[in-house]
């Protein structure tokens, strides 16, 4: 489910928007760390499976999620399908608009904010639906969400919605998302087989698919131990990549790694306190080199910025920076 390969061609670029912004220390110079290699060599490397992502926004969150999901269908069923990011984009801005009929205020600033499991929430809830199916690479999602959000007036007035009123809403937000975009698929097929976007996401995210792995703190206690090591939480990356499966990473990004037109992520631990945090940031990890203790030295991620950002889209980070920005990964269950 994996093969060998080396480094892919180096393209200059300037990363430009991350998702959220977070205050962090004075600015320092980073300087380069020889410990990581100048050209990695993966011992494990994941297929490429459709265009790496130019994310809408502050998507990044979903970007990562569906190139998890989209190894683990190629895991179970050997098909290499680029799933619809924008698909995903509609029905979470479709969410959004119900949410405000309900609630009557606005839920998280617009495609901004998210997590993995709000991924697996949009599936559950509006299925998935493969890029071939739907695409809408020239939407303008402001505008979009205005008109949806527009849709809601008549219910914002109600002293309470019903779940009929729900059910008219709806449609008439799928009519709208028509109107704006292109049809919202209602069946199509997959290696002869015919789906709905619900079956055809359900066939491949069963409940409970996928479990996250927070790393420990230094100096903070963990009475329950709901906290995982580095080096259990790289053990587990590990296992998952031999499986054909990628990872979701959560990953604190310094506004240095900004100008890493080669892909190679450094960071010097000495300076690591005082670099500023552009927030936090979601990659998928698709690669790892491995020493001979077996243990991770490296990581290759797939981030969401284009293919002109990095080293054509993907980046190479250190364990020596892993332990500095990591967060928590996600992985598929079984791994």
């Amino acid at each position: 489910m994996y093969r060998k390969a080396g480094m892919r061609p180096v393209l200059a670029g300037i990363i430009t928007l991350l998702t959220l912004v977070m205050p962090g220390p004075l600015h320092a110079a980073s300087k380069v760390c020889s410990s990581l290699l100048t050209a990695p060599d993966y011992d494990l490397e994941l297929p490429v499976i459709g265009p790496v992502r130019d994310q809408c926004g502050g998507t990044c969150w979903l970007s990562a999620g569906l190139t998890l999901v989209e190894h683990s269908v190629h895991a179970q069923s050997g098909q290499e399908i680029s799933l619809s990011e924008d698909y995903l984009i509609a029905m979470e801005l479709k969410h959004q608009a119900l949410s405000l009929a309900v609630n009557g205020e606005g839920a998280a600033p617009l495609l901004q904010g998210r997590t993995f499991p709000h991924v697996e929430y949009l599936i559950r809830e509006y299925g998935l639906v493969p890029k071939s199916e739907f695409s809408a690479p020239h939407a303008d999602w402001t505008q979009v969400s205005e008109a949806l959000r527009a849709a809601t007036e008549p219910y914002l007035r109600k002293k309470r919605v019903s779940e009929a009123d729900l059910l008219t809403l709806g449609k008439e937000l799928d009519a709208a998302l028509d109107s704006l975009l292109a049809p919202l698929p209602k069946s199509f097929r997959v290696a002869g087989r015919r789906y709905t976007p619900m079956t055809f996401g359900g066939s491949f995210i069963p409940r409970r698919s996928f479990k996250t792995l927070f790393l420990k703190e230094k100096n903070v206690p963990d009475p329950l131990e709901l906290h995982h090591s580095l080096r259990d939480v790289l053990a587990q990356v590990k296992a998952s990549l031999e499986g054909g499966k990628a990872c979701y990473a959560s990953i604190r990004w310094p506004e240095e790694w900004h100008s890493a037109e080669d892909g190679l992520l450094n960071l010097d631990p000495k300076l690591a306190a005082s670099l500023r945090s552009s927030g936090l940031h979601a990659v998928a990890i698709v690669g790892a080199k491995v020493d001979a203790r077996g243990t991770i030295s490296a990581l290759k991620i797939q981030n969401s910025w284009g293919n002109q950002r990095g080293d054509a889209g993907f980046y190479h980070i250190s364990r020596k920076a892993l332990e500095q920005v990591l967060q928590y990964v996600v992985i598929a269950n079984g791994t």
